[in-house]
């Protein structure tokens, strides 16, 4: 991925009416075949009446809750093709059809450094893609700003929330970066929990186009180097 544009973390999202937090156990994970026996925890797993939580030391992380089971996962410099969460999801899928999905989302978080193009703040960033005004000099201090859009799409509807944050080094200053985030939302309108199963799994195995949509978004902002932000869409 390139240096300047991360797209740093992917998460699948199933809402699940009625859930069962114990489906989202270390335990039963493993002894369903659902995660390779060869992966090795990272840290302890947690596990109550609210919240479930496994995660893995090739950052795969997956986390139930009240109705919804979420796969994440760090991508750092791994190419799509290198991701492994699409396919624990499909898995999932299939050891557990009979749950009753009702929402699907993909979420994508992605963030840019504000030197990569010679900003020295966050409100020249936001100088570049919004038109400055008296509007943005109240206060005492500089205006702290944080934009969401929404797309439609004709199965989906993505939210993309642009907003400050910090970007923590070892042994070295936090760096400013502009964080993206972006979340495409499918309702699962079929009549059959197998109807249901099969769109999940296609939409999953499909994920690369919301990948794409969201980096084209993105590349389209007024910013000096929008030709080299995108990462690679592999087949």
């Amino acid at each position: 991925m390139n240096s300047l544009f991360k797209v740093h973390e992917l998460t699948f999202a199933l809402v699940i009416r009625n859930y069962d937090l114990s489906l989202a156990h270390a335990k039963f994970l493993q002894s369903s075949g659902i995660v390779s026996s060869d992966w090795t925890l990272s840290r302890q797993p947690v596990a109550n009446d609210r919240l479930s939580q496994t995660v893995y030391s090739n950052g795969i992380n997956i986390i139930g809750e009240p109705n919804r089971c979420l796969f994440g996962e760090t991508l750092e410099d791994k190419t799509p093709k290198a991701c492994v969460s699409p396919e624990v999801v499909r898995g999932y899928i299939s050891k557990l059809s009979n749950l009753d999905y009702h929402a699907l989302g993909i979420n994508f978080r992605a963030y840019l450094q504000l030197d990569s193009l010679g900003f020295e703040s966050y409100q020249d960033f936001y100088n570049q893609i919004l038109v400055p005004g008296s509007w943005q000099q109240h206060g005492t201090k500089p205006v702290q700003t944080e934009l969401r859009l929404v797309y439609d799409f004709e199965d989906s509807r993505c939210s993309l929330v642009i907003n400050e944050g910090k970007l923590r080094q070892p042994d070295s200053e936090a760096l400013p970066i502009i964080v993206f985030s972006g979340n495409f939302a499918y309702e699962l309108k079929h009549d059959t929990d197998a109807e249901r199963t099969e769109k999940i799994k296609d939409i999953v195995t499909n994920w690369q186009n919301d990948l794409q949509k969201f980096q084209q978004i993105i590349s389209e902002f007024p910013l000096e180097a929008k030709e080299e932000i995108l990462i690679p869409i592999e087949a």
